[in-house]
């Protein structure tokens, strides 16, 4: 694989920690960032002041002008063969890649043409990752997720987002899953990407603990 097919982005605020990962990040690729690359391929985007992740998310992929991107939380360390098992999972049609669920998460630009930007009304932190696991579900894109690799535990950084709007926009039960309110959109440039084959959903890979896989979808007949 060509170094230059994605770019690891690492959204912080602490530059501890972030200074830490990125040194590691750089180091399990055989390389530190030099000239002789059109695209640097570990990065770091300060996340200070950031009203909520998931715009700190969007604006992490904005920094990037590659094909795909993984996003590397602060407290997450991957090796060189997570990184690279991530891509090849994408290469294989997951939509979404977790390997340590939203820390250490890659995908193709092509999934964010499909399916949008995380949704940036989940102010602070929560809710953000169970929004966009229903909507990849609703485009029948293919989603994998598990906790592998060396994952830094504590408290974490953001306030709770409010669990009442996730609430105001989707309904669940034990067997389905309903739209209730329609996703942002957002004026976000990422450029122009030939279309991708994702897999479809029922491929998909979760955490034992989840039960949203077999569930069906359907939608409010209040919507447009």
């Amino acid at each position: 694989m060509d170094t230059n097919d994605f770019t690891v982005v690492i959204p912080s605020c602490d530059p501890k920690y972030s200074d830490l990962v990125y040194g590691h990040i750089c180091e399990q690729l055989g390389r530190v960032n030099s000239h002789d690359y059109t695209e640097p391929l570990v990065i770091k985007k300060n996340g200070s002041n950031y009203p909520s992740f998931s715009r700190l998310v969007n604006h992490s992929i904005l920094l990037t002008r590659t094909e795909s991107v993984i996003i590397c939380s602060d407290r997450c360390k991957p090796t060189r063969e997570e990184v690279y098992k991530t891509m090849d999972l994408i290469d294989k049609g997951y939509g979404f890649v977790g390997l340590w669920r939203f820390g250490f998460f890659g995908f193709k630009k092509q999934l964010i043409q499909r399916v949008g930007f995380l949704d940036e009304n989940f102010v602070g932190g929560g809710y953000e990752d169970s929004d966009f696991m229903r909507r990849l579900k609703e485009a029948d894109i293919a989603y994998y997720e598990s906790e592998e690799g060396e994952y830094r535990g504590g408290a974490s950084r953001w306030k709770t987002a409010s669990a009442a709007y996730f609430y105001s926009k989707w309904s669940e039960d034990e067997d389905s899953v309903t739209r209730l309110l329609p996703d942002p959109v957002y004026d976000y440039d990422i450029g122009e990407w030939p279309k991708s084959s994702f897999l479809k959903w029922k491929d998909s890979v979760v955490l034992p603990a989840d039960t949203l896989k077999d569930k069906k979808f359907l939608y409010s007949p209040e919507l447009p």
